[in-house]
């Protein structure tokens, strides 16, 4: 197996969850500039794992 460094980007929502994506140290110039991107649904989830409701 070989092993690779990551890299761990997180926000805390608004229910005080630790939220976050990772991605390998050699992508790091590639999401430096396109970014990481983020579901929406995440901000949904309740401290409860639940997605509210929404229009």
């Amino acid at each position: 197996m070989q092993r690779e460094e990551l890299i761990m980007i997180c926000i805390c929502d608004y229910a005080g969850q630790v939220r976050g994506k990772g991605f390998p140290v050699s992508d790091l110039a590639k999401r430096l500039h396109s970014g990481m991107g983020l579901a929406p649904t995440n901000l949904m989830i309740n401290a409860f794992g639940e997605i509210g409701e929404s229009p």
